[in-house]
């Protein structure tokens, strides 16, 4: 893929209003790393939950779109209500406009919707004040992994260990000074083995409010290695959540599986989010890991969602590349 220097940005899903030094810290990063960028219509509409109506969102995305100058179309940050406007897209424009999509957590549904409608790749990776808008700028594995995945994505190797920093820092309000970053261990293999497919995934919430709609991924079509994050991972929601996955046949028809780093752990059961991955993945005999940092934490590394990988775990050596 082109290097995208002309950058569009929306909230597809919460209003970024209440946070204007955050936002423009965001965008003059944008541009200090040579970016142009365009705002949405709605980019900093609403309050709250909603960025503008479902159909104002929606048409952000078609207009950008529309748009020749625009290369790529990045997210401002979550929310809850993305999934209000994946019936507002059109998707025939959004396939041959030839744009790249980038977000992450709810924007999970959106990067989803865009795959299984369209087969085009979507990129699960930073948003705009996450991660565009830290203070000191952004991360530089974050920022690595983000120009590497779309300028030139194959043979990349994702990093199995790197500085990763947990703060929540509420935003124009503590997010005054640098993150503080601290070594953690490296990607852990849960079960070994080897595989080669089509990566999808992302927020796991968000992805499971997809089921038994035309947008949820048909993991029969084709060999997929799912990775997942959490917000916070609960115990308790992770069991449920992979006994749904068991349920709708995912576990059984996936070729690997991943589980990010997660932020924040909530024990319920005080058996460790390891040993409730083996219990569940363990009978499928695929390659299963823990720890790769594709979710809430910063560095956020970006995955290609829909593109070819190698995914191989052992107890020596955990490695993901992208064909």
């Amino acid at each position: 893929m082109k290097n995208s220097k002309v950058i569009g940005v929306i909230s597809p899903s919460s209003s970024i209003r209440p946070f204007p030094i955050r936002t423009r810290r965001a965008i003059d990063e944008l541009k200090k790393l040579g970016y142009k960028v365009i705002e949405s219509d709605n980019f900093m509409a609403g309050s709250g939950y909603f960025a503008g109506t479902a159909q104002d969102r929606a048409e952000d995305i078609n207009r950008l779109c529309s748009n020749s100058e625009v290369q790529m179309i990045l997210c401002s940050t979550g929310g809850l209500n993305s999934i209000e406007i994946i019936d507002n897209l059109d998707y025939p424009l959004i396939k041959r406009s030839g744009k790249s999509f980038i977000g992450s957590s709810d924007n999970t549904i959106l990067l989803i919707a865009l795959y299984t409608q369209t087969k085009i790749i979507t990129f699960h990776g930073p948003s705009l004040l996450p991660d565009f808008g830290n203070f000191g700028g952004v991360n530089k594995d974050t920022l690595a992994s983000f120009e590497k995945v779309h300028i030139n994505m194959s043979g990349y190797v994702y990093p199995v260990s790197c500085p990763v920093c947990k703060e929540k820092l509420f935003w124009d309000k503590d997010d005054n000074r640098k993150p503080v970053y601290k070594l953690r261990s490296k990607v852990q293999s849960i079960t070994n083995g080897f595989a080669k497919g089509k990566i999808i995934g992302g927020n796991l919430e968000s992805l499971l409010s997809l089921a038994g709609t035309k947008y949820f991924p048909d993991f029969s079509k084709d060999n997929f290695i799912l990775f997942v994050e959490e917000t916070c991972s609960d115990t308790a929601i992770l069991r449920r959540s992979l006994k749904q996955l068991e349920l709708m046949g995912v576990l059984e028809k996936i070729k690997g599986f991943i589980y990010s780093e997660p932020v924040k752990i909530i024990d319920r059961s005080k058996q460790g989010i390891q040993d409730i991955l083996f219990d569940f993945l363990n009978r499928y005999k695929i390659p299963v890991a823990y720890g790769y940092c594709f979710g809430h934490t910063s560095p956020i590394l970006t995955v290609p969602i829909g593109a070819r990988v190698e995914f191989t775990t052992s107890n020596k050596n955990t490695k993901l590349t992208i064909l």
